[in-house]
């Protein structure tokens, strides 16, 4: 029986010579483990050099095989026999990143001797802000839905270092796809179906291709339980690649090459010290890991996000008198019994060419439209219609500050006048001729409203209300002041039935 066996091993197993049956466990293992092209996956990851196949001479060595095997065994946590045993077959062939454990040829990072089991790629994003947008989706998601796990697996190393993720229109930082088998970046990044490698990205840099991640459109992608693979805790190891770090020995850390389902994922401390070994701690903040759960329950994009844990961008009261909110590049439509079902949506799925993180927002009730800004934009919709000529450029030299909140004011002496609010400043604009009527100090006008707005609306109940962080005020425009009782924490109020009550 060992003949026949010995021929087929030799044939398959080009890359190394007739010698790597002494590698096979000495007991009496199934075929199927003996036959594992072991080679192939050793050159891949990095624990073996590429050899010449056809060169006799450059065949890899049974010690060069045997010391290959151990150092996976190492690094997966096995018992290093140097023998391809069950167990470590079993690990060889566990879905895991396409990306290597080994990089050869670089300045990485490594001491296998050091309790920090992280590695580095040598190259890091020399800006704060890196953008992101999807080439394509998976077929298995709503598009809603995947663009909210790719916020909330950027969040993960948001939360820990200065950097900000942005989606963008024009060519991003970090292209997302997915794709089917041989998809265009070499024929070793193939993808192979069901199991195996999950997806696999690019360290930073300034080809085109760096940064880029890509998913096996051949698996399973799943946002909820331990059926499948769960696509945030993928997509999140694999944007620790486009941020520069390799691959953590460390069993429970996010940057381990295999995949590992947990309820509660979370960065390991090891993650941190290697993501702010590169780019720093956020200001201002602890550098302890961040803890977000993964969906443990089938849900619908409406339900992804931690809705007791988000701010806006921006918020409005809009079409149809419902409450609009925007995030990154999402809207969340609302109105006193919480969430409109099938919402959030793509900004652009509803306001078409809507830019994402939009800074100020405001509804002209009267003519019924809205108006977006950001940079020296404006955009201008009647209901959900583009209007013609925008967007247009403003002339941000005549406001005296960028405008970060907005809204369309009336009281019993002001009338349908918009209100620009910067951070120290407010002033009322006439967007049709661009000419600013009056100016004056936030808090001069608004009083108990402080400096600092990061959005603003008035509602149909007549109030104004005001956010900043993750607190809201509710101000009567009437007796000019804020009402008793607040700020707020304003997530339970507006998120109503996801995350406490409506607001009052």
């Amino acid at each position: 029986m060992l003949q026949p066996l010995f021929i087929l091993v030799c044939v398959t197993l080009v890359t190394v010579n007739c010698g790597i049956i002494k590698h096979l466990n000495p007991e009496n293992e199934e075929n199927s483990v003996q036959l594992f092209d072991s080679v192939d996956f050793l050159t891949k990851f990095g624990y073996l050099a590429p050899k010449v196949a056809d060169d006799e001479y450059k065949q890899h060595s049974e010690y060069e095989i045997k010391q290959s095997i151990r150092d996976f065994q190492k690094f997966t946590g096995l018992e290093q026999t140097g023998y391809l045993d069950a167990a470590t077959v079993t690990k060889m062939k566990a879905p895991r990143c396409g990306f290597p454990d080994i990089i050869r040829n670089t300045s990485e990072h490594f001491d296998p001797t050091s309790p920090q089991a992280f590695t580095t790629l040598g190259t890091v994003w020399k800006k704060k802000v890196v953008t992101w947008k999807p080439a394509s989706y998976t077929r298995q998601l709503s598009e809603e839905e995947q663009i909210l796990a790719i916020q909330k697996a950027l969040e993960y190393w948001s939360e820990v270092t200065p950097l900000e993720f942005e989606y963008t229109d024009d060519t991003p930082d970090i292209e997302i796809k997915f794709a089917h088998g041989e998809h265009g970046d070499g024929y070793g990044n193939r993808f192979d179906g069901r199991g195996g490698t999950l997806a696999h990205a690019f360290r930073p840099g300034d080809y085109p291709i760096n940064g880029d991640t890509h998913f096996d459109e051949g698996e399973q992608w799943t946002l909820h339980g331990k059926e499948g693979s769960n696509l945030v805790i993928v997509a999140a190891h694999e944007f620790g690649h486009s941020l520069g770090l390799g691959h953590s020995e460390q069993f429970k850390a996010l940057m381990a090459p295999y995949y590992r389902y947990v309820d509660e994922l979370k960065l390991d401390n090891d993650d941190v010290r290697a993501i702010q070994s590169l780019y720093g701690p956020r200001p201002g903040t602890a550098t302890k890991p961040p803890t977000l759960k993964p969906s443990t329950e089938p849900t619908t994009p409406a339900q992804t996000p931690d809705y007791c844990d988000m701010k806006l961008d921006a918020i409005d009261l809009g079409p149809g008198n419902y409450v609009y909110g925007y995030r990154n590049n999402m809207v969340y439509k609302m109105d006193d019994n919480g969430l409109i079902s099938g919402y959030p949506k793509l900004t652009k799925s509803v306001f078409p060419e809507a830019p994402s993180r939009i800074r100020a927002v405001v509804y002209d009730p009267s003519r019924r439209q809205t108006y977006m800004f950001k940079g020296d934009k404006i955009w201008r919709y009647t209901v959900y219609r583009l209007d013609s000529g925008y967007p247009k450029t403003i002339d941000m030299s005549k406001f005296p500050e960028k405008p970060h909140a907005a809204i369309w004011y009336n009281d019993n002496y002001i009338k349908n006048a918009m209100f620009l609010f910067g951070h120290k400043y407010f002033w009322e604009w006439d967007p049709n001729t661009q000419i600013i009527k009056r100016q004056m100090s936030i808090n001069r006008f608004w009083l108990g409203v402080p400096d600092g707005l990061e959005a603003a609306f008035q509602h149909n109940d007549g109030f104004i209300y005001f956010f900043k962080g993750m607190k809201y005020r509710k101000f009567n425009p009437n007796y000019r002041t804020v009402v008793d009782g607040y700020p707020k924490t304003y997530s339970p109020a507006w998120f109503k039935g996801l995350c406490g009550n409506k607001p009052h």
